[in-house]
């Protein structure tokens, strides 16, 4: 039978699911797509990739294009195990990031909606606090980094299942928790895995058990967590250990550390990423760099009512919220709180880093407060403690008033000076955005700042008409605040390669790299400090022009089928792939790039100056780009991916791209190969290599070897390769510092090699394990009920 409260749930279902459209409306209708931030550099070029290894028949394990290959499942915001992953069988990249983005979103918002009712929020309120989070800035901002925006959602369905545990002890509702906590680990959120984990303390809530029943709660949620992610952790775990994360300092663990002025963006619309701040304040802010997420907007009206839900009657679970959400924010501020080092002195957390998204954990309480807020006008007694509310909402209305106009003091210390820009700041439309934003904010919050001091005055609560204006106010701010925090572009322009990728073919291999200058390769290159200067209120479309006239990064977010070599996050590779990256990118300007270039395989340069070396380099082509030349080269002497040779160093104690790159070595890459260990050999002629065939998940190819030698294939080594000569098991040897090599007798032979790293079996089968416990165990119980 249909109850009254089914119908009212079902409502409030359909209300979030329709905002949730309603936000991503111009990707969903309007044929847009979002482009920036991870979108940019890998997100499509990896579901490309990953849909065509389905195509192929292949396992989705490796991708041998980028950045010399690289592991699919080790790397963990790939999502390769995440389900709308697999949609990009069907969908398009873009449809399946914009089907993920509005999916999460609603997730998101139901989520945080479904965590307020169980804590004794009313029906109304717990619907303005899942609206809230889904348009919030933690959730909303999130939509370019699809890990991020994973980990957002997620998060409150593991607080909602601790909380239920908690009252009722139920195996179903610790075992929410559980999955919860793997979707974010599935989804390559790590660290919004350990939030979820924060929830804990809402078992705490009153109405909850005893320990006993704690217990038994975190026992159940932890194992179904790691069982049901291991296909994911247990291979990222593996990378992690060898790559360049298991050796940041705790310097950089704590890089994108908030600034205590940057949680003012919490009450406040203040998109301090797209302002021209000075170049003090931006190294202040954000390290020099552009921030995690771009805002934490909850609204200036939200603030008021999760003011009046702190101080307002008590609900289940407001001291545990309270508690969790001042941690999330503390943590968020990294460097700038001592709190930051005592959690690494803690083993589980000593993992965190980039302090700035826990307070994705700290202003999910603000919504749900809200929602309580909302409440607490139409409730009794307790009037008087809603003072310090109004007057604190008060104060926040009258600083966005004052932070509207330009000439306040705040934005001549926070912004470069308006004749640096060439104009008044008055007269850029993205700044004047900011201000009229700002004086919006504090009118529409003034229904809150109202109904919060008619409901101080007297006992009874507010008229319901207020009520309801001052939800749907709280609302309209945010949403409209946060309006333009996700620029889209037409979808049709994303596929277009850029012109100067027009002279490489098409056909692999055609590795290219476009390089990327850094402030000293272009002081040295071209005499200046930044190699494309963009406006800082360029529209989304000036920004693609810009990155299609020299589209440094990945170039297989164009579909053009070109294999590069990103810099983007080399952290995520080995060691030894990370160092040659750089060290590529950093040599660009010396005598040695030519021999980095050959050595790696590298057919084709994009630059803007020019690389001289006509013996070396092929000039192909000159395209305009701004004001620049765009500069298509080929590497004439580039060893081909597969080859073969007799000869064998073994490396001795010193550095082995030194002894690659220096002539006096006369090391010779077509003659020997350098190895960790073995036997060394005189140099000399190997033989042929033909018919390679790439896939994703192997390799195979024929030799004919003059003599006993070494076949080198110019991809990452990595410890999960497996190798087979005629049938016959060999073994994976580092090769030339990063490269993979397989010792073949003399004469014709089949190689192979597949990749099968023990973890990711072992992951693979532990998830597959547990997926099916928990099903039986579902049908159990529905038929125990």
């Amino acid at each position: 039978m249909v109850t009254s409260g089914r119908v009212k749930r079902a409502t409030s279902a359909l209300t979030l699911a329709a905002l949730s459209l309603l936000l991503h409306a111009p990707v969903v209708f309007g044929g847009r797509a979002y482009f920036e931030r991870d979108v940019e550099h890998f997100l499509h070029e990896r579901l490309l990739e990953f849909s065509a290894a389905l195509r192929a028949g292949d396992w989705p394990l490796w991708n041998p294009y980028p950045a010399f290959g690289e592991p699919l499942l080790g790397v963990a915001n790939a999502q390769v195990a995440y389900p709308t992953t697999w949609l990009a069988l069907a969908l398009s990249p873009e449809s399946t990031h914009a089907t993920l983005v509005v999916l999460h979103t609603f997730l998101a918002g139901l989520g945080a909606s479904l965590l307020a009712r169980e804590l004794g929020v009313s029906g109304g309120g717990a619907l303005l606090a899942g609206a809230l989070w889904s348009a919030g800035g933690p959730v909303c901002s999130a939509a370019d980094q699809a890990n991020v925006l994973v980990g957002a959602a997620t998060i409150a369905w593991a607080w909602l299942g601790f909380a239920r545990a908690g009252r009722s002890g139920r195996f179903r509702d610790a075992a929410l928790t559980g999955v919860a906590i793997a979707l974010a680990l599935l989804g390559g959120s790590p660290e919004s895995a350990l939030m979820g984990g924060a929830g804990l303390l809402l078992a705490f809530a009153p109405a909850t058990g005893g320990a006993r029943r704690l217990a038994w709660a975190t026992l159940v949620a932890t194992v179904v967590a790691l069982g049901l992610a291991a296909v994911q952790w247990l291979p990222t775990a593996a990378l992690t250990l060898r790559s360049g994360r298991a050796r940041m300092s705790e310097a950089s663990q704590a890089e994108w550390s908030n600034h205590p002025l940057a949680l003012l963006q919490v009450a406040l619309p203040l998109p301090y990423d797209d302002m021209p701040l000075n170049r003090l304040a931006r190294g202040e802010l954000f390290g020099g760099r552009e921030p995690l997420l771009s805002t934490f907007h909850m609204g200036l009206g939200a603030t008021g009512l999760a003011l009046a839900g702190l101080l307002g009657p008590a609900f289940r679970g407001r001291r545990p919220l309270i508690a969790i959400g001042t941690l999330g924010l503390v943590l968020s501020l990294g460097r700038w709180s001592p709190l930051w080092d005592l959690a690494h002195a803690l083993p589980p957390l000593a993992w965190m880093r980039y302090p700035s998204r826990f307070a994705i954990s700290g202003t999910l309480p603000i919504a749900i407060l809200a929602g309580a807020g909302l409440d607490a006008l139409s409730a009794r007694g307790m009037g008087a403690r809603l003072w310090l509310a109004a007057a604190s909402t008060g104060a926040l209305i009258v600083a966005a008033a004052l932070l509207s106009r330009p000439e306040a003091g705040f934005w001549r210390a926070l912004l470069v000076a308006p004749e640096f820009l060439g104009r008044p700041w008055t007269s850029s439309p993205q700044l004047a955005g900011v201000f009229h934003d700002l004086a919006l904010s504090a009118l529409l919050a003034v229904p809150v700042a109202l109904a919060l001091v008619v409901r101080a005055m007297r006992d009874g609560g507010v008229s319901r008409s207020l009520v309801v204006t001052t939800a749907l106010a709280s609302l309209l701010q945010v949403v409209w605040a946060l309006r333009g925090v996700n620029p889209t572009l037409p979808r049709s322009l994303l596929g277009e390669p850029p012109p100067a990728l027009d002279p490489i073919p098409r056909e692999r291999p055609n590795r290219t790299l476009v390089l990327d200058y850094t402030p000293r390769l272009a002081q040295a290159a071209l005499g200046r400090e930044h190699a494309r200067l963009r406006e800082f209120d360029a529209s989304p479309e000036e920004t693609l022009r810009l990155l299609r006239a020299y589209p440094s990064g990945s170039l297989g977010r164009f579909g053009a089928a070109i294999e590069s070599l990103p810099l983007d996050i080399p952290r995520l590779r080995s060691v030894e792939v990370a160092r040659w990256l750089g060290t590529m990118n950093a040599y660009a300007a010396t005598t040695a790039f030519p021999r980095l270039l050959e050595l790696g395989g590298i057919q084709y340069v994009l630059a803007l100056h020019d690389l001289g070396l006509p013996d070396r380099f092929e000039l192909l082509a000159r395209t305009p780009a701004g004001g620049d030349e765009v500069r298509t080269y080929r590497v004439r002497h580039a060893l081909p991916r597969a080859f073969a040779v007799t000869g064998a160093r073994v490396r001795p104690g010193e550095d082995p791209l030194g002894l690659l790159l220096d002539p006096a070595s006369a090391f010779d890459p077509r003659r020997e190969v350098l190895l960790e260990n073995g036997a060394p050999r005189p140099p000399g002629e190997g033989g042929r290599v033909h018919g390679l065939e790439l896939r994703y998940d192997g390799v195979a190819f024929e030799t004919e070897m003059s003599a006993p030698g070494h076949v080198v294939l110019l991809e990452a080594w990595d410890p999960g390769w497996r190798a087979t000569v005629d049938g016959l098991p060999a073994p994976v040897l580092r090769a030339n510092m990063v490269f993979r090599a397989v010792p073949v007798p003399a004469g014709r032979h089949v190689v192979e090699m597949r990749y099968r790293p023990p973890e990711v079996v072992a992951g693979a089968a532990l998830s597959a394990a547990t997926a099916l416990a928990l099903a039986l165990l579902a049908l159990r119980f529905r038929r125990a009920a």
